[in-house]
């Protein structure tokens, strides 16, 4: 008679929490971040596309103010949605190593995909997000630049691939792509960074 894997499944998770693990390791620990060499218009060693829009705060965004402050090395752009459970999941480190990612020179802004202020400022705050670094992305049309969006050729249906990460330096270059947060997910950030 075999184990049941439900059973099996409710023990690991039992596991993890007893023992105190937390961020990305409660669900792949032993999955390595996926990196990508191009999504949409983000190739990495190429120019960043353009984008613009508001943020939580009702503050205007672009490319050009991202790679004027003086304080950041790089930018780390992610783009999420409420519903996406892998968002949360990469959220939650992203949050958790904040310091960190600080200390590296990275400067952080989140992309809301099609998802409204009222939506999205409640469900940051739970993450330890302030609201003030979130893009909201209401349409769509930054995620359809960077290839988040991608259209079915037989069906035309659009659909979303999401989490999705770009960082680009100070100079506007996209030197990283990640399409999913594995548990070496931050520090794959910020070595990205270090190598320029």
């Amino acid at each position: 008679m075999g184990l049941n894997p439900i059973w099996m499944s409710t023990v690991v998770v039992l596991l993890a929490s007893l023992l105190g693990t937390t961020g990305l390791s409660e669900s792949r620990p032993d999955e390595p971040t996926v990196a990508l060499q191009s999504s949409g218009g983000a190739v990495v060693g190429q120019p960043v596309p353009w984008f613009s829009g508001w943020t939580a705060d009702e503050q205007v965004v672009n490319t050009k103010k991202m790679l004027a402050s003086p304080k950041a090395k790089a930018v780390v752009l992610v783009f999420f949605a409420t519903w996406c459970k892998n968002c949360k999941i990469g959220l939650k480190a992203l949050a958790q190593e904040s310091q960190r990612l600080s200390d590296a020179g990275l400067s952080l802004l989140l992309v809301a995909y099609e998802q409204d202020r009222a939506t999205v400022a409640p469900w940051l705050e739970q993450l330890g997000h302030a609201k003030s670094g979130v893009l909201i992305d209401r349409y769509g049309e930054i995620a359809k630049t960077f290839g988040v969006v991608t259209r079915d050729d037989k069906s035309g249906e659009e659909k979303a691939t999401l989490p999705l990460t770009i960082v680009f330096d100070r100079i506007g270059t996209v030197r990283g792509i990640f399409a999913q947060e594995g548990g070496d997910y931050v520090l794959r950030i910020v070595d990205t960074i270090r190598q320029y």
